[in-house]
């Protein structure tokens, strides 16, 4: 049975290994060792609320694409057991619900008052509610 060959480099020393014999691989693993810039190091509280939320400097507001605003929805939304609609225990997903007569579906608030946890029946029941609606008013 033969070494599996290949090559690989190390960041630090910018040199390439062709790694078939233990040595070479060791000499690769020992190199990766020292490769965790940022592993294990702990940001006070106050670095954490100066960077976070609002005050970070990538934060867009609403102006957000729809995966992105989803995932903060999931984030900062308490996950019920159960779907708040019809009772089932089942897998939950987030869904935007705008209750108001010409509620605005074009675009997603950042308001968590307009968010559920919903299953997906409930969520496709709510957004064919919604669609019936926007229709009656144009």
């Amino acid at each position: 049975m033969g070494t599996k060959a290949g090559i690989g480099g190390c960041l630090m020393t910018k040199r390439t290994y062709h790694f078939k014999s233990k040595e070479s691989r060791e000499r690769r693993r020992q190199c990766m060792l020292g490769n965790k810039i940022n592993l294990g190091r702990k940001r006070t509280q106050e670095l954490k609320e100066k960077i976070s939320g609002e005050k970070h400097y990538l934060w867009k507001g609403d102006s957000v694409s729809y995966k992105s605003m989803h995932e903060w929805v999931r984030n900062h939304l308490h996950k019920p057991n159960r779907c708040p609609f019809c009772d089932r225990n089942i897998e939950l997903e987030v869904a935007y619900i705008d209750d108001t007569p010409n509620g605005d579906y074009s675009s997603y608030k950042r308001d968590l008052w307009f968010w559920r946890w919903t299953c997906t029946r409930c969520h496709m029941r709510a957004d064919q509610r919604a669609r019936r609606r926007k229709n009656k008013v144009m």
